[in-house]
């Protein structure tokens, strides 16, 4: 069985962290099945999808590693030739690869 849902969530940008487990587990729940692959994804070139324990203090390390690895002040050829600011973003995006991110679902 296949079953496929589709949940919109905004981030803020620049290194947004949204905690999307309770959307998943209402998506499951609803889905009905109980053993699986659950499989995420973004449609967009400069998000992930990727597991880490959302408490606060990780998240504020986590935001000031990726600050440290691609400053969003940073000069990158890509905001030359696009003129759209999201040089850095692109430059994490790969480092983050989880895409897609597959869960394994035994209830």
């Amino acid at each position: 069985m296949i079953y496929s849902e589709y949940v919109n969530r905004e981030t803020k940008g620049y290194t947004d962290v949204l905690d999307i487990i309770k959307d998943v587990e209402r998506i499951i729940t609803r889905s009905g099945i109980t053993n699986g692959i659950v499989t995420l994804s973004v449609t967009s070139s400069t998000s992930v999808v990727t597991a880490v324990e959302f408490e606060p203090g990780l998240v504020a390390d986590f935001r000031k590693t990726l600050e440290v690895i691609a400053s969003v002040k940073g000069v990158y050829n890509h905001n030359e030739e696009w003129c759209d600011g999201n040089g850095f973003a692109h430059i994490l995006s790969p480092l983050n690869v989880h895409k897609p991110y597959q869960l394994y679902l035994n209830r």
